[in-house]
């Protein structure tokens, strides 16, 4: 009796005694929900596998590249010069303490790959046009229009001035804040907001080609060698800009060399070897492994260590 109840609900009996259900798979008759997004750019781990990416249809031309000219901007596309004689663009007005803010705008305006990026008639954020009203990628891009096209003497930064806390919750208008500070917040905000927009979230190696990082985006090689072991340490970092000390140096270039020169890791500072676990003598060098398209550096005029004073001395 209890094996023809179970044969009339489609279920069967295991050895156990305990009754199961046999499924039956079918193909499926639609694309799957989670299948990747046509604008999404996969390497395959194992290309001998199928491919995850859409198959192109006969006729279509392949756009597999190196990843310098995939992604949301492409590497070739940096314009690295001014398409033509320009003017310096306008002044901008001090809206209370708003110096810092105006003469890292002023810098940005005036950066060739930025500028002639902003003044093309396509839309450098990702965002909807209700989104732009808070975009800081909109704002900076209408500005930077502004400041180079229309004549005026001088303009109100307005935007950037009243949505201070929009690029970093921090600052407070009518307060004099760092420029180095702003000019990094500014510049990250720009990069998550182009990124905020896009679904789904791209990984790492796509969320780095923003127009940010192809324009001002580098990479750090940080190496510690051992002496006496058979050991090398070696990371890799982006960075946006370089901050220098110039205390002992008078040139850029000459600055440029103290940041990459070694640093002996000894006595105290001796470093513990993850080959045997001893602490050991080493060497520590940073170099300039990928070199950004323009190189954003920070002098650091403050001397914190002597007289806590500022260096106001001419660096070539």
């Amino acid at each position: 009796m209890k094996q023809e109840l179970l044969s009339q609900q489609g279920l069967q009996s295991s050895s156990s005694g305990l009754p199961f259900r046999r499924i039956n798979f079918v193909l499926a008759q639609r694309s799957d929900s989670h299948s990747i997004a046509p604008s999404v750019d996969l390497h395959p781990l194992n290309p001998e596998m199928p491919s995850m990416v859409p198959s192109k249809t006969a006729g279509q031309a392949s756009t597999h590249r190196p990843l310098a000219d995939k992604g949301f901007f492409c590497e070739s596309n940096v314009q690295l010069t001014w398409s033509g004689p320009r003017k310096a663009g306008a002044g901008l007005v001090n809206l209370g303490n708003t110096c810092f803010m105006n003469s890292v705008l002023q810098c940005l305006t005036h950066t060739a790959p930025l500028a002639e990026l902003c003044l093309r008639d396509v839309d450098v954020s990702s965002s909807s046009d209700i989104q732009q009203q808070l975009d800081p990628i909109a704002a900076t891009q209408a500005h930077i229009k502004r400041a180079l096209t229309v004549a005026h003497s001088a303009l109100q930064p307005k935007w950037h001035a009243r949505n201070l806390k929009a690029i970093n919750r921090r600052f407070r208008l009518g307060r004099q804040e760092d420029a180095h500070e702003y000019l990094r917040c500014v510049l990250d905000a720009m990069h998550e907001s182009f990124l905020k927009h896009i679904k789904p979230k791209p990984p790492p190696e796509l969320a780095a080609t923003t127009f940010v990082q192809r324009i001002f985006g580098g990479k750090l090689r940080s190496q510690i060698i051992c002496e006496g072991v058979d050991y090398t340490s070696s990371t890799i970092d982006p960075f946006l800009d370089l901050s220098l000390e110039i205390n002992k140096a008078n040139s850029l270039a000459k600055a440029l060399q103290h940041f990459t020169a070694a640093e002996v890791l000894d006595g105290d500072n001796r470093y513990r070897c993850p080959k045997n676990s001893k602490l050991v003598r080493a060497h520590k060098r940073i170099s300039i492994d990928e070199a950004p398209n323009v190189l954003t550096v920070h002098l650091k005029r403050f001397d914190f260590f002597g007289r806590g004073h500022k260096l106001s001395k001419k660096v070539e």
